[in-house]
Parts: C-alpha cells; sequence; structure tokens
C-alpha cells in the first residue's frame, strides 16, 4: 500500500540508471506492498520495525543475481551464519526470513521498474520436494554419486528482456555452492547498518578515483567535512592496502578506521558516489558513527557528488538530526529529492511520499520523525 503526501511526477534525468518503483509480495515483513514514484535522491525514516531495511534489501537483491547475496543480508542482520541439520533443513533456515512470517510455502516476489537493465523481478520459492543434485568425486571429476546434496530453495530471476534465469545454493563436499543467475547490474552497491567497512574495500574504492584522477577534488571535499585530517591516503598495514589518515598533532600515518568507523564508513560512502556514473547507492543509517555537528556537510555533500555523478540514492535514518541537516541542506523546489515515512497500520506497511516543500515544512513542526 503506498499513500503519497505530495503529487509530483518523476523526474527522469537523461542517461541516469534510475529504479521508479518496487512491488513485493510474502517478501520480509511484507504481505502485499507497492511504492512509486522514487526520485534520484530518497531519504526513508521511520519507526524499528517499520521495514526501512527490507525496502532497501527488496531493491538491492533482484540487482545482484546471484543467492549468495541473500544470505549476505542475513549476516548483515547480525545473525550467526553457523547451522546444524540436515543439508535441506539448513538451506531452508538460511533463506527462511526472506519470507513473510518465515512461511516457505508461499513464494517471496520482487518486481523492480526501472528504465533500462536495473529492471529486474526475482520470485523465491521452495522448489518441489526431492530435488538432488549429484556431488562430483574429487578423485575423478567424470565420477558422479552419493552422497547427494538438496536444494530446497530455489531463485527466479527474470532480467529487462524478460528472460528467466534460475539459481540453486548446494551443500557440496567443499562447502556452500552459489549458482550465478545473472550478472549484477553494473554500480549498485549497499552499505549495511551496524557492519563495518572492510578496509580493502575503502582502498580499492579510493584507489578507484586516484585512477581516474578524481581524487585530488574529493580529498579536498572531504578534509573540509572532517577538518581533525590533514590528509588522506592509500597504504599497507599488515601487508593490507587500507585508506590512511594524517591526523593533525600526529606525526605518522594511521588507518582511517582506527581514527573513527564513521569516518571510515563516510570515506566509502561518499568514495562509492564518486567512482562511478549513473549508479545506485543504498545506505542503511546513514548517520550512524558521526557527530551530529559534521550532519549537514556530510549530506551537502552526498548530495553534490550524487548530482555531478548521476546516482540515485535510498538512504535510511532515525536520527532526527540528520533530518534537520537534510532541510538545511534541500531546496525546497528541488524535485530530484523525496522524502519517505514508513509505518505500520495494523501491522500493514504503508509508505508516505513527502515532497521537499512539504518535508521542510514539516520538520519545521516537528512532525517528520
Amino acid at each position: 500500500m503506498t499513500l503519497e503526501g505530495g503529487k509530483v511526477a518523476n523526474q527522469k534525468i537523461a542517461g541516469l540508471t534510475m529504479l521508479s518503483a518496487v512491488e513485493l509480495q510474502n517478501f520480509r515483513g511484507f504481505k502485499r506492498f507497492r511504492m512509486e514514484n522514487f526520485a534520484q535522491f530518497n531519504f526513508i525514516v521511520g519507526d524499528n520495525g517499520a521495514g526501512k531495511t527490507g525496502l532497501l534489501e527488496s531493491l538491492f537483491l533482484p540487482m545482484c543475481g546471484n543467492p549468495q547475496k541473500a544470505l549476505a543480508l542475513r549476516q548483515w542482520r547480525g545473525l550467526e551464519g553457523k547451522f546444524l541439520g540436515s543439508p535441506e533443513s539448513i538451506l531452508e533456515a538460511m533463506y527462511s526470513e526472506l519470507f513473510y512470517g518465515l512461511d516457505v510455502t508461499e513464494p517471496a516476489t520482487i518486481s523492480v521498474t526501472g528504465e533500462g537493465v536495473e529492471r529486474r523481478s526475482l520470485v523465491i520459492e521452495r522448489g518441489p520436494a526431492g530435488i538432488h543434485v549429484p556431488i562430483e568425486s574429487k578423485e575423478d571429476a567424470s565420477v558422479t554419486g552419493p552422497p547427494q546434496i538438496v536444494a530446497p530453495i530455489v531463485f527466479r530471476w527474470i532480467d529487462h528482456s524478460g528472460a528467466m534465469r534460475v539459481a540453486y545454493t548446494r551443500i557440496s563436499q567443499s562447502g556452500l555452492e552459489f549458482d550465478t543467475a545473472l550478472d549484477p547490474v553494473e554500480g549498485v552497491h549497499f552499505f549495511p547498518a551496524s557492519w563495518p567497512v572492510p578496509a580493502e574495500e575503502s582502498a580499492q574504492m579510493f584507489s578507484e578515483l586516484s585512477k581516474s584522477r578524481k581524487e585530488k577534488k574529493f580529498k579536498e571535499r572531504f578534509l573540509e567535512i572532517f577538518p581533525m585530517l590533514e590528509d588522506i591516503s592509500v597504504e599497507t598495514h599488515g601487508g593490507t592496502p587500507m585508506m590512511h589518515g594524517a591526523v593533525k598533532g600526529l606525526e605518522r600515518l594511521i588507518p582511517l578506521a582506527n581514527v573513527s568507523s564513521g569516518v571510515n564508513r563516510t570515506l566509502a560512502m561518499l568514495a562509492a558516489i564518486a567512482r562511478r556514473k549513473n549508479s545506485i547507492l543504498f545506505v542503511d543509517e546513514a548517520d550512524e558513527g558521526i557527530f551530529h555537528e559534521h550532519h549537514e556537510d556530510i549530506v551537502g555533500a552526498t548530495l553534490d557528488l550524487a548530482r555531478e555523478a548521476g546516482v540515485q540514492l535510498f538512504l535510511t535514518t532515525h536520527n532526527e538530526e540528520w533530518l534537520a541537516a537534510a532541510s538545511a541542506v534541500v531546496e525546497r523546489h528541488d524535485d530530484s529529492v523525496a522524502f519517505w515515512r514508513m509505518e505500520r497500520t495494523a501491522n500493514v506497511p504503508v509508505a508516505r511520499r513527502f515532497t521537499a516543500r512539504e518535508f521542510i515544512a514539516g520538520q519545521r513542526l516537528g512532525d517528520m520523525r
């Protein structure tokens, strides 16, 4: 169900890869749900359990083309990756959280509307009983036989052309194996809440900016946000490349994650935006780990970099100070920005859309958290 706070036509930007709508059935906490008229920049707010993270996951998962990412979502939520039991029960447990009410008897479907290759659908369902795949012998790949593995959960991707690809997850002698149904949509990135950005990942993003000679402007903007830093660079630490910061008053560079995990996450988020044109970025709890005095500068830098690169953003938050920063940065007549309020009424999810003008007015009245 979708309610709109304002009737504003979706502003299509030439050449911009952009999602415009999503429809869900039996996915996560959504029995039936449709959300449409996405803008280029989408700020999403709502109470705990309103469905903000599930919404981001529903947009992200069809873009991946691989059931392994569904398992990553589970880990990003803090669920253990260890299982005991039969292969069938393990595989079902791995993916049961994707189904509404944990009921794997009803297929979970996600349909994402977009302008090009990002237009995809995904059906996750329990396959016919007794799907068995022989395991190849380690000594001779041409020899197959017992033991067998069971793949009860089936992922069916449908791409923008209507072609269907099917993928399974298998348990073999070497561990978990994942089919790849479709190539992932390029330039799609997800920043989960409460999940540290790997050191090599942020270093790689900054390195890509450096190779394309974009790092100087990016570095200047980043150092304006965090004036305790004099410089940032990629250095090795214990043989691993990672971002380092030159902290004022210290003689040696130190890993940026040791300066602040929030600073490191902000760098990775901004670098992901700046490094590639026409991409899509999902950030769960965008304010996480950041002192409120930096919020306005980060929101401003995020929108500026995304405009330059033609990036579509979906950012969630619980933080009133972050919302206040957004209302201070966003222009009242900016149709490229939409604010969404997610709620549950009798356990039915509702998303209300607000224009920048409506949001700013509501924020001043203290009615937008």
